[in-house]
């Protein structure tokens, strides 16, 4: 120590060695009379700035050297820094009433406490080395020691005022903030102080730790580490048990409408408060707190639930979970964490089956240990019952089968060695995620494929959704006819149209189809209008995959247009009880669309079947069917009808041809040498939208044509079967085939338009040119048709311009036979 200190009455006894020890007690926080902290100290105050230190050396020592006192300040400002931490710590660990606990910002706290710690120990040595060797040292010695603390402590310092301080918008806050800022006044209800947390933290820690000081750099990736280890944990808990472990909401994987949910929640809680007194009020005392528990385990969406139903299962996989875009951490991309909020579906699904899955592997042992009970002996007899409780016992635990545990061991190692990392890796941990994504994957494409017995109920769904099975339908269609030719009757609509469903069945192959029992033919009522269904779509889509809907598509898809054809009937829908977990990848918007390209089908066939009827009843008009008309007395209607039928009938090839096998035949391709969930999933939706674009379903112009067409051809069929009592009607007829020709010609410059042209259209489109038009005639037919357009719009055009300009001239004339007037009135 230099000569700085100049003693004095009062201070001979106080050395530079105590000195020193009141610096070093500053260091750790505890100021006295020597080095004083002007703030209160309180453990609620709010974070200080890095920049107003509030510890100083005490005025009163004025025996201090002006360069000496600025050395002490400099080096008590380490106290000050670290006191402010140490607040900061112990503020986090205090449970918070406005806002849930959050997991990551206690990793940081406990990161930041091994930092101070480090300084602690730093602070007890510099203590010791005073005690053995005195004051020799001095200010160098110390200033020397801590200048690498004197560079990272302000920087933590900033840390954590910045995220104490920081500010988001309303609408990252979730409910809690949402609430203060109603709370709060008008002009300070935009923002609310909200810390950051889960991926915002994170991303705050990556963008201090992009600086140029190695130090400060090592200690942020240090505290990277704290947080991630909080990560991986919620990856471990998602990925191999299938759970949310998110006290805070800070993982990117949420249930679904949480935020809707607790507003909704918060705006009902008086009224079911109430209701929940009323219950505990008439419940013993030990079960109130029970069925609160049981209730909110219900409500949580992240527990395993034993013995779930069907439904259950299918509206966790398809609706429960969902990824959180705006809470992706730094390192995790969109297609990674939809990677990762895959595997945790599947975890769950193949963890927890339903219990009926369960009962049927059951029954299968139950039936085959009757039949082979009945013609054994008593011994052979017990050999069975033993294996029966031995399949019983492994139904217990189905996980077993479904997702062996030698698996779950090997994801939780795998990310285990990542978590143990000092420096996190993204290209590792999207290895390890793609690794753990292709084995469940596969696992589920074993359950789905070769099971459940995919390909084969896909086949079912192709010959009854998609109408292969022609002897079926063409029977059934045959016995319902009387049915089909009157109004349905409300009550009993259903049950009506069972009758003719099971008779084709048995008259036809069908018969013998074990699949046939999963479909139920049932008339779903007419939506008054577009808001009144937009319920029942809802409704329709939070349905497990088991039943079938109508022809509007999934939420956020273009509507379907199905051409109308009978109002009464046009309704009819199918229903598919398909077994799990076929669910799984034919979806309730799957068989939204399913259901569209039925009702197409089915009206398709019934008009074909309709000319076809017309053309026996033409046919008897002739005379062969003992009628005196003569063949060239109806030739025009014998000709619109062929028209009619050749155009309905080779739509029909075309749809049941070229666009559904030929896409069904590409899909059992797809899926045979698929081996992965995933893969097969692709390739379902990817032949499903071909089936809906080439179909036309989504073009409102061609549906309506449609509709045009079969209505024209119900109207020929009317006319033909009153023909024979009332006679032919020919200004009718004229002006049918007229109205015809009109949509024909329409319909065939639609289908040459640029809009349908279009990549997965355009070489089904062009066979379908070829079937409809392979001799030219259709294509001579519009010419005829747009040349005629074209002389009534060029002839109207004219007759508008002589129009104008008549009335141009006798408009002039006006004006100066006015003028005239005027200078006659003005002479007299």
């Amino acid at each position: 120590m230099p000569d700085m200190l100049v003693a004095t009455s009062y201070e001979e006894d106080f050395s530079v060695e105590c000195l020193l020890q009141e610096l070093l007690m500053a260091l750790v926080g505890y100021t006295g009379d020597v080095f004083v902290d002007t703030s209160s100290g309180g453990l609620n105050d709010e974070l200080l700035e890095p920049d107003r230190c509030t510890v100083q050396l005490a005025t009163d020592l004025n025996w201090v050297s002006p360069q000496d006192r600025e050395a002490l300040d400099d080096l008590v400002r380490l106290g000050f820094h670290y006191r402010q931490l140490q607040r900061f710590v112990q503020q986090e660990q205090q449970p918070c009433s406005r806002l849930s606990r959050s997991l990551y910002r206690q990793a940081l706290c406990a990161g930041l406490a091994e930092v101070l710690a480090v300084y602690e120990d730093e602070v007890v040595l510099l203590q010791e080395q005073l005690l053995q060797q005195g004051a020799g040292r001095g200010l160098p010695g110390l200033k020397y020691q801590l200048a690498e603390l004197q560079m990272l402590l302000p920087q933590l310092h900033q840390l954590a005022y910045d995220l104490r301080r920081r500010r988001l918008p309303v609408s990252e806050g979730g409910a809690a903030p949402a609430a203060a800022a109603a709370a709060a006044p008008a002009e300070e209800g935009l923002q609310v102080p909200r810390e950051a947390r889960g991926a915002k933290l994170l991303c705050t820690l990556h963008s201090h730790r992009l600086n140029g000081q190695p130090l400060l750099q090592a200690c942020l990736q240090r505290l990277l580490w704290h947080v991630n280890q909080v990560l991986f944990n919620q990856l471990t808990m998602w990925m191999v048990h299938g759970l949310l472990a998110d006290e805070g909401n800070e993982f990117f994987i949420r249930p679904r409408d949480a935020t809707r949910d607790s507003s909704s929640s918060s705006s009902s809680s008086s009224s079911s408060s109430k209701q929940e007194q009323q219950q505990d009020d008439t419940r013993p005392a030990g079960d109130s707190n029970s069925a609160r528990q049981s209730a909110t385990g219900a409500a949580s969406s992240s527990k395993h639930v034993p013995n779930r139903s069907e439904n259950e299962t299918y509206k966790d996989w398809l609706e429960a979970f969902e990824v959180a875009l705006h809470e992706l951490p730094p390192g995790v991309t969109p297609h990674l964490a939809t990677s990762v909020e895959f595997v945790g579906r599947a975890v769950r699904l193949l963890r927890a089956p339903p219990a009926s899955a369960k009962l049927k592997q059951l029954q299968q042992s139950c039936s085959s240990f009757g039949r082979s009970a009945c013609g054994s002996s008593t011994g052979v007899a017990d050999d069975q019952q033993q294996l029966l409780q031995q399949q019983w016992a492994a139904l217990e635990q189905p996980q077993q089968q479904l997702l062996p545990h030698e698996d779950t061991l090997a994801f939780a190692q795998a990310l285990r060695m990542l978590q143990q990392q000092p420096v996190f890796s993204q290209a590792a941990l999207e290895r390890t995620v793609e690794a753990i994504r292709a084995d469940v994957a596969s696992r589920l494409w074993q359950l789905l494929v070769v099971q459940a017995g995919l390909m084969q109920h896909l086949g079912a769904v192709k010959d009854y959704l998609l109408l292969a099975r022609g002897d079926f339908y063409q029977c059934f269609l045959a016995d319902a006819a009387k049915l089909l030719a009157g109004p349905p009757r409300e009550k009993t609509a259903n049950s009506d149209l069972a009758v003719p469903w099971q008779s084709a069945a048995m008259k036809s192959t069908a018969q013998d189809d074990p699949h046939f029992k999963l479909f139920r033919l049932v008339l779903r009522p007419k939506p008054a209008d577009h808001a009144a269904d937009a319920p029942a779509a809802a409704a329709a889509a939070a349905a497990p995959a088991a039943a079938g809907a109508a022809a509007p598509a999934s939420s956020g898809a273009k509507p379907l247009t199905v051409p109308s054809f009978d109002s009464n009937w046009d309704g009819m829908a199918l229903e598919a009880q398909l077994p799990w977990p076929l669910g799984v990848l034919i979806t309730p918007s799957h068989m939204k669309r399913y259901n569209a390209l039925f009702q197409l089908l089915l009206r398709l066939k019934r008009v074909q079947l309709s000319l076809e009827q017309t053309w026996q009843e033409l046919g008897r008009l002739c005379g062969r069917g003992g009628g005196g008309t003569s063949a060239s007395d109806i030739t025009p209607l014998l000709q619109l009808r062929q028209h009619m039928g050749h155009l309905v009938g080779n739509l029909q090839i075309y749809l049941q041809l070229d666009v559904v096998e030929s896409n069904y035949a590409r899909l059992q391709e797809k899926v045979a040498a698929a081996q992965d969930f995933e893969e097969a999933e692709r390739a379902h939706d990817r032949f499903l939208q071909a089936l809906v674009a080439q179909s036309f379903l989504g073009s409102g112009i061609l549906g309506k044509q449609l509709s045009e067409v079969f209505g024209q051809s119900a109207a020929l069929c009317r006319l033909v079967k009153g023909a024979r009592e009332d006679g032919i009607d020919w200004p009718q007829v004229q002006e049918l085939h007229a109205a015809f020709n009109t949509t024909m010609g329409s319909l065939y410059v639609n289908l040459q338009s640029k809009t349908l042209q279009q990549y997965d259209k355009a070489p089904y489109l062009r066979q379908l040119h070829l079937r409809l038009d392979f001799n030219g005639y259709i294509k001579r037919q519009n010419k005829r048709f747009l040349d005629v357009q074209r002389t009534v719009t060029t002839s109207y055009r004219q007759q508008r311009q002589q129009q104008e300009q008549e009335e141009l001239q006798q408009g002039r004339r006006a004006k100066a036979q006015q003028g005239r007037q005027q200078g006659q009135q003005a002479a007299v």
